[in-house]
């Protein structure tokens, strides 16, 4: 499965939304994948909020080489509070990984995988509730890394794929951020389906699945319809190419489904 998400959202607007004390200048980006920088926001100084750059792939404090430990981009919210990996964050390191949609892989005849975006159909963002921790490397080098929440899909996002990530909404902010008085079990009460939040999903360029590939065309529908079996519709230049067509983009291979590892 290739784990991808979009945060294409004005900042300016971000730190109005959030009240964010600090924020942070960033890029549009509409392949955001593992191991890359995401925004992510938590409590800060004075029962504020601050944004700062994680990486996306949590990394226990105890762990003693990361390259040797599996890639955690999720938390399962029906075992997070009890694993080792995530137990410690889901007390003291809940956070917010703003999202303007994210991409999901659906299987359809002949195990080909069909990409969908998922966005609010307001134009808003998704506020996805995440975990963060900071990992200290031997030369004293910190890292501070994060994974998203994840629950069982609901509606007709299920037809796409059995999980969703869990989004918060406005009034929940201050409930899952604050680590100093609301302890994990009462921060779970945030979940809820976010099939119930107003959501759009339709079929995208499969392009999406390489990581090489950037833009916001990676968010625009495409007619499945005219695209048939083998993928989106040509792009105009190649249909008005005389020459033989240029090969397409060669895609990175979706990562095998690893329970805690895989997307939403």
């Amino acid at each position: 499965m290739c784990p991808r998400f979009a945060l294409a959202f004005p900042a300016s607007r971000l730190r109005e939304m959030t009240r964010i004390d600090n924020p942070l200048d960033f890029p549009p980006r509409y392949n955001i994948a593992p191991t890359q920088p995401v925004v992510a926001i938590r409590r800060g100084p004075n029962n504020g909020r601050e944004s700062l750059l994680v990486r996306w792939g949590l990394v226990p404090g105890w762990v003693k080489d990361p390259s040797d430990f599996p890639l955690l981009i999720n938390a399962r919210v029906e075992s997070a509070a009890e694993k080792p990996s995530f137990r410690d964050a889901m007390s003291h390191g809940r956070c917010i990984i703003p999202a303007s949609g994210y991409y999901e892989w659906k299987k359809g005849p002949g195990n080909q995988k069909q990409p969908f975006y998922v966005h609010p159909e307001d134009g808003g963002f998704f506020a996805l509730a995440g975990l963060m921790t900071s990992w200290e490397g031997p030369n004293g080098e910190v890292v501070d890394t994060a994974a998203i929440l994840t629950q069982p899909a609901t509606g007709d996002l299920a037809k796409i794929h059995p999980r969703t990530p869990v989004a918060l909404r406005a009034h929940q902010f201050d409930l899952w951020l604050d680590t100093a008085n609301i302890r994990k079990k009462e921060a779970l009460t945030v979940v809820e389906p976010i099939w119930d939040l107003g959501i759009v999903a339709f079929p995208v360029d499969r392009r999406v699945g390489s990581t090489r590939v950037e833009g916001p065309e990676l968010i625009q529908p495409i007619d499945l319809d005219a695209a048939g079996t083998d993928g989106p519709p040509p792009s105009p230049k190649k249909r008005a190419a005389a020459a033989k067509p240029a090969k397409a983009a060669k895609l990175d291979k979706p990562a095998k489904p690893s329970g805690q590892g895989e997307l939403f």
